[in-house]
């Protein structure tokens, strides 16, 4: 016995290709900060829990000491999220400012309020 084809074409209805999601644009988090914002900021950039990316820094500071080299160049190039209506800077965060206008960073004056 053979098979004979269908008369109709099998065809698969097209599905909704949701749009790819824009990632947020990398900064330091102001609200989800502990020492800097570094962790809370690459966080909310790739969607992961702030404390992986805190315990990653340390196991890269205990095995070698490059965590904490890595975090301070992330603090220094990373600019800060911009500051809300009534906030004010801390002065760390306006010394790091300073030194990114000082640097010509890619935030060097994106943060000012």
């Amino acid at each position: 016995m053979t098979s004979t084809p269908s008369s109709t074409p099998y065809s698969v209805p097209p599905q909704a290709v949701p749009p790819p999601s824009a990632r947020p644009e990398l900064r330091r988090s102001r609200t989800d900060a502990v020492l800097g914002g570094v962790s809370g900021g690459l966080a909310r950039h790739t969607g992961t829990d702030p404390v992986l990316w805190r315990v990653g820094f340390v196991g890269l500071s205990v095995a070698g000491g490059v965590g904490v080299l890595l975090y301070l160049l992330l603090w220094v190039l990373v600019p800060q999220e911009p500051l809300g209506p009534g906030e004010e800077a801390r002065p760390v965060d306006r010394f790091v400012d300073d030194l990114q206008a000082r640097l010509g960073g890619p935030g060097a004056t994106a943060s000012r309020g």
